[in-house]
């Protein structure tokens, strides 16, 4: 009974982080779209600059609060995978079929069991740095938006 039960939560697991991966996937074209949207209309009309300006503060503030929302995540799973790792050892020392003798035959053992709960880890953790580095992008189209807009003053073209 308690085998079926793993199977059936290791199935739920699989799907739940297929559909995450999906969604992350989905984030990633849209926060490319956003920078190109961003790049374009500093580059666009001058009487949209402020506008510009402002959209680029606010997606800065979304995509830090995605940032803070995908680590903690990364916390959450990170966290409860330092107990399964406890677990899984002491299963492969005491109760296994196999005898096994030492940690270095176990641990392979251990990494083929969180493999998949790994899998999630590195995939949120990738997202976050693709989220940070989108941050710095935005940071960068601010200083892009001042300059454009210095120039423009410059050249007396406002």
């Amino acid at each position: 009974m308690g085998e079926v039960e793993n199977d059936d939560k290791l199935k739920l697991f699989e799907k739940q982080t297929q559909q995450l991966e999906q969604e992350l996937n989905k984030e990633v074209v849209k926060w490319e779209g956003i920078i190109k949207q961003c790049t374009d209309g500093i580059r666009g009309n001058i009487k949209t600059l402020p506008d510009v300006d402002s959209e680029i503060t606010n997606y800065k503030q979304l995509v830090d609060s995605d940032i803070r929302k995908y680590s903690l995540m990364l916390y959450k799973d990170s966290a409860s995978l330092k107990p399964l790792k406890k677990k899984r050892f002491e299963f492969y020392s005491t109760n296994y079929q196999i005898k096994v003798k030492n940690s270095s035959d176990i641990k392979p053992l251990i990494e083929a069991d969180i493999a998949k709960i790994q899998y999630k880890i590195d995939l949120l953790d990738t997202h976050i740095g693709f989220l940070r580095d989108t941050s710095s992008n935005l940071k960068t189209l601010t200083y892009s938006y001042k300059n454009r807009l210095e120039l423009l003053n410059i050249l007396g073209l406002d």
